[in-house]
């Protein structure tokens, strides 16, 4: 795959993306500089979770999602749940709960939604130049439309957990368990609906998506209203 079209696939959906949620905090838009450490996390994130997967390897835990879907469908839907969301979800997760959470700008609850989005458009970014080398040029430029998307809508539940208890003074670690566990629910039951499902069972992933993202736009329209 020629480098063109990597930049194509990967760099420029994660512009417009970047984009679109900086224009959705519009009361207090934060510093972009911020933003921009938020998308870098985001990226070390990525290491962190390939890394994890990795350790799974060493240990004899690391299992092909594909070939689960096509032999083993029940221990695909565990592997999703208890792998795949678990180490996803928690890398993304980490850095906001250990760096962004400090940061002086994060005033506002939206704060939780715009920061969590930047982290998972920087994991989206690492992990589709690592899985770029499998993949060929329309393979790619789906994934890079869609992975940032995806990742930012899961990342949205535990952010605006954690941003409305934070925000509210209240005991942030029940929030972000919370916000965490079903964010995790929701990223395996994703990935095991499109990973060797039937092409209808692939095409209503598309819904559990889309259903998040009105969630999370009308949350969007009400915490703007509100704040």
């Amino acid at each position: 795959m020629t480098q063109s079209v990597i930049l194509l696939a990967i760099v420029i959906p994660g512009f417009l993306w970047a984009g679109y949620h900086y224009y959705h905090d519009r009361h207090q838009p934060e510093p972009i500089l911020y933003l921009l450490i938020a998308f870098l996390l985001g990226c070390f994130s990525g290491l962190l979770g390939q890394l994890a997967y990795s350790a799974l390897d060493i240990v004899g835990l690391r299992y092909d999602a594909f070939e689960l879907g096509q032999h083993n469908r029940a221990g695909l839907l565990l592997y999703s749940l208890c792998v795949i969301g678990v180490i996803e979800e928690g890398a993304k997760f980490l850095p906001f709960w250990l760096i962004v959470l400090k940061f002086k700008h994060f005033d506002e609850v939206i704060d939780g939604i715009i920061y969590a989005s930047f982290i998972s458009l920087g994991f989206a970014c690492y992990e589709n130049f690592h899985y770029a080398q499998f993949m060929n040029s329309r393979e790619m430029l789906a994934r890079g439309l869609a992975s940032p998307l995806v990742h930012a809508m899961f990342a949205s539940v535990w952010g605006y957990h954690c941003g409305r208890a934070w925000i509210e003074q209240r005991k942030i670690f029940p929030a972000a368990i919370y916000g965490l566990l079903i964010a995790i629910i929701l990223h395996g039951l994703y990935d095991f609906m499109i990973i060797g499902s039937p092409g209808w069972i692939q095409a209503s992933s598309a819904l559990l998506i889309l259903s998040i993202w009105l969630w999370r736009i009308e949350l969007l329209r009400r915490l703007s209203l509100r704040y």
